[in-house]
């Protein structure tokens, strides 16, 4: 396991109390895999805990960064649905902007009954929580908020 104090947080990163809730999260209850939407310091903390990640970026910089550091990353365009995939969690972190994550929403709601979102507190992402996770519970959370389908 990576060395916290050496990461650099934050800049529009994972935060580390961000990564500890959602670690955490992912070893009490088993998760195994994970769809990622933003690359970024959290594609290696996750990759770390769980066996099977998969990670939609728009950016294309990031995507060639991710896929030179050995993940599996997949350039996508931020604006349609992605391919059928399922997964025990999925963690909304990107596109860029949470204004920009709505597609990231509408996947993730057909790829997982557990939800985890990054920035919750953000206008925009309290927007896109409220619209498509309705029917879904707050389990965790503060910043990085994690939901669960009933």
């Amino acid at each position: 396991m990576q060395d916290l104090d050496k990461i650099k947080w934050g800049e529009g990163a994972i935060t580390r109390d961000d990564w500890i809730v959602l670690r955490d999260f992912i070893l009490k209850n088993n998760i195994k895999s994970v769809i990622e939407y933003g690359y970024g310091i959290s594609t290696a903390l996750i990759a770390e805990v769980v066996k099977n990640l998969i990670t939609f970026e728009t950016v294309k910089y990031y995507f060639k960064v991710g896929i030179k550091n050995g993940f599996k990353v997949v350039l996508w365009k931020g604006n349609h649905g992605v391919m059928a995939l399922n997964a025990d969690l999925v963690f909304i972190d990107g596109p860029q902007g949470g204004q920009n994550r709505e597609w990231s929403f509408k996947n993730a709601i057909k790829q997982s009954k557990v939800i985890a979102v990054h920035d919750a507190q953000r206008k925009e992402e309290k927007g896109w929580i409220a619209k498509y996770l309705g029917d879904y519970k707050l389990i965790v959370g503060r910043r990085l908020e994690i939901y669960k389908h009933e």
